[in-house]
């Protein structure tokens, strides 16, 4: 019986046999040629047919898609919103003018003293002031040589502490704004002054020369001179410091009638200078008006000179009939003496009101009268001069009270009736 075993013993005898008989057979060598045989390995050109007329490219046709194995994702249907209504748009309104509110001038707050102030320089009949502020630091007076120097030398230099004449000059504007008050008070303007005198005559001034006053009355009819000298100091609660020395002097006879000062710290900004001369102005407002308005035992006496009094009885006689002018709160004699040619007296009066009017009042009253005549008025001082004649001296006339003027109350307007008559 033939089984698979044995057929697979026969089948392997035989393979076995195959491969022996082929072992038997030499085989023949061949010798391969060396690399650098030029006869070797020579390039064959080979023919390559082109493809004819009638060749047509093979048409293969369309291989389906493989589909995918996974489930394809379905499309989600989009949420429905409500879409905005059209809003109907609102209509223009008339504009009507809106009622503009009044223009209302800013107010201005003066200085504590300005009110005495400018009452008292308005019953004075508004004498005119003038503002002086030296433009370099010079401190005491100097002699005419030193004068001279100064006079010659450079106007724009820049002093000890750093100022120049720019710097003073804005002290003396901020003066001016101060007892300018609002432009109640006439002040005059130092640069008229100075365009007319020449520097040394100006040095004067600033160093306090009362000489130089006079011609301040005459070039510029000023009645009043503000001098303001800055003075170096290191002896001031601020350490370095400018001195303000301030004095008001009237220039008739060079009295003074307010003097005060401060010391000004260091730099010169526009708010020490403001705030330094604010004190300052409002001192010498104070002073000033207390001064003009005869209060507190102060008073600005108006100078009476007689010429050619011959006798002292007539200086009394008009010494006394003075007294009883109305207005003449004091008269007190200040010398005298007796001489037909050269006699001279002078008297201090305060009157209330300003030299003018009662120069008005005398010369009215002496017109009537005979030995004395009122020749002048300058500034604050009276002139009177004996004739030579017997002296009759007629009373000052009492002006009459003046009657209180009752305001009249207009007539209702636009509102349709008519006042009835007055009754008989």
């Amino acid at each position: 019986m033939i089984t698979p075993k044995l057929c697979l013993s026969v089948s392997s005898l035989l393979v076995t046999g195959v491969l022996m008989a082929g072992c038997e057979k030499a085989a023949n060598r061949t010798v391969a040629p060396p690399a650098n045989d030029p006869n070797s390995y020579m390039p064959v050109a080979q023919h390559k047919p082109l493809p004819g007329d009638d060749y047509a490219q093979v048409q293969y046709p369309p291989q389906p898609q493989p589909q995918p194995m996974y489930p394809q994702p379905q499309p989600q249907p989009q949420p429905v919103y409500p879409q905005p209504q059209p809003q109907p748009q609102p209509q223009p309104q008339p504009v009507y003018p809106q009622p503009q509110p009044p223009v209302v001038a800013p107010t201005r707050v003066g200085l504590p003293a300005e009110a005495a102030y400018v009452k008292g320089y308005q019953n004075r009949r508004s004498p005119r002031i003038m503002v002086f502020v030296n433009r370099s630091l010079t401190g005491d007076p100097l002699p005419a040589d030193k004068l001279a120097q100064m006079a010659k030398s450079d106007t724009n230099s820049v002093d000890i502490v750093g100022a120049t004449a720019t710097d003073y000059e804005a002290i003396e504007i901020s003066m001016i704004d101060y007892l300018n008050a609002g432009g109640q008070i006439d002040i005059r303007d130092s640069e008229m002054l100075r365009s007319k005198l020449d520097r040394e005559t100006v040095l004067r001034l600033e160093n306090g020369d009362r000489s130089v006053l006079p011609i301040l009355k005459k070039e510029l009819q000023t009645d009043i001179v503000v001098n303001v000298k800055a003075t170096p100091t290191q002896h001031s609660t601020y350490g370095n410091a400018v001195r303000l020395l301030c004095k008001t002097m009237g220039t008739t006879d060079g009295r003074i009638l307010a003097s005060t000062y401060v010391d000004m710290p260091l730099p010169m900004t526009k708010t020490n200078i403001n705030v330094f001369t604010k004190f300052m102005a409002n001192k010498t407002m104070e002073k000033l008006g207390l001064v003009w308005s005869g209060q507190g035992g102060a008073w600005d006496p108006i100078e009476l000179r007689i010429y050619k009094a011959a006798d002292l009885d007539h200086t009394m006689m008009i010494r006394n009939w003075l007294l009883k002018t109305p207005g003449i709160k004091s008269v007190v004699t200040r010398g005298a003496t007796s001489s037909s040619t050269t006699g001279y007296a002078t008297m201090a009066v305060q009157y209330d009101g300003a030299p003018e009017d009662l120069y008005m009042i005398i010369k009215t009253a002496l017109d009537s009268s005979t030995g004395v005549k009122a020749v002048d008025v300058q500034n604050n001082t009276l002139n009177l001069e004996m004739t030579g004649g017997p002296l009759d001296l007629k009373p000052v006339p009492v002006p009459a009270p003046v009657a209180p003027v009752t305001p009249v109350t207009p007539a209702p307007t636009g509102s349709g009736t008519v006042p009835p008559p007055p009754q008989p």
